[in-house]
Order: structure tokens, then C-alpha cells, then sequence
């Protein structure tokens, strides 16, 4: 519950830090790292739930037109954190095969992705090599501050399961 809490308080952080239009940071480069991390902190479907909602507010404080990344992210974050049924009773294989240090921010560069993509309006992708010139450089613009802070959240994450104060159930 204590757990929870935290993450729904750095969850309206990020939120409302993204919501008074700072200047220096790009749009959606702190939520989506941060409700990524979330869903992967907790690993359960509390955490999931609450990235997603981070997510969905998101959308709704920034509307584009379509919800991709409340959509597509926690799919994804469940697919990175489920395994698969047991080949036998002492190993266990993930549905998706990633190094855990890389999850994180593969994760948020997906989310990037899919909510850059989703601002576009349809006349710019009429002339594909003006859409994904537009779109590389607006991915290196957020990517240079989100990636960073992804790996700041992969890092603590990994001290944390170092140090044991993070408890990991293994089912």
C-alpha cells in the first residue's frame, strides 16, 4: 500500500510539473518514463492500473488525436513483466526476451514513439518524406530528455533490488 502510494505521488509530481508548462522540458517526457517505471517497479496490476490512469490524464491534459500510448504502453509493460507457462518446474521463460537493464528504456522509447506519432494529423503523413523527418527530429528532441530520465528510474530500480528494499515475489 505504502508502495502504491509513493508511486501515485510521483505520478502527480511528474504531472503536474509537465502541466505548468515548464519550458525547458518537452511535452510527455516525464510522465511516460515515470508511469513506465512505475508499471515496472511494482510489477502487478495495481501498478499497472496506476501508470495507466498517469497515462490516460496525460491524454486527456494533452489531447492528440489518438490515445496510443494509454493504450499500447501497459499491454506492453505486461508483456515485458509476464512469463510464460513453465517448461518444466525450475526454469521459466519471459513472452518477451530483454535484458532487465534495457526494459525500462525500451519502454519509454516506445511510448515516445507512439505518442509522437499519435499527434500527427493526417495531412502531414500525405507526404511521407516531410512526416518522418518531422518525426525523427521531434523524437530527438524528447528522447534527449526522457531516455536519461528512464535510466535514472532503471538505476534506482536496480540499487534497490541490490540492496533488498524492494520486494520482488517470484511466482
Amino acid at each position: 500500500m505504502r508502495t502504491s502510494l509513493v508511486a501515485v505521488l510521483l505520478l502527480w509530481l511528474c504531472l503536474s510539473i509537465e502541466f505548468a508548462r515548464v519550458s525547458l522540458i518537452p511535452p510527455h517526457c516525464l510522465v511516460i518514463p515515470a508511469a513506465c517505471a512505475v508499471m515496472l517497479w511494482l510489477q502487478n496490476g495495481t501498478g499497472v492500473l496506476i501508470g495507466g490512469l498517469a497515462l490516460l490524464l496525460d491524454w486527456v491534459a494533452h489531447p492528440s488525436t489518438l490515445p496510443l500510448t494509454p493504450l499500447l504502453i501497459p499491454p506492453a509493460a505486461v508483456m515485458l513483466m509476464s512469463t510464460s507457462r513453465p517448461v518444466d518446474r525450475y526454469r521459466r521463460r519471459r513472452l518477451v526476451q530483454f535484458p532487465a537493464a534495457w526494459r525500462l528504456p525500451a519502454l519509454t522509447l516506445f511510448g515516445l514513439v507512439l505518442q509522437l506519432a499519435s499527434e500527427f494529423v493526417l495531412p502531414v503523413w500525405q507526404e511521407p518524406h516531410t512526416a518522418f523527418t518531422l518525426l525523427r527530429h521531434q523524437i530527438a528532441d524528447a528522447t534527449m530528455f526522457a531516455i536519461p530520465v528512464s535510466v535514472v528510474f532503471a538505476l534506482v530500480q536496480h540499487a534497490a533490488n541490490e540492496l533488498g528494499l524492494r520486494r520482488v515475489v517470484i511466482r
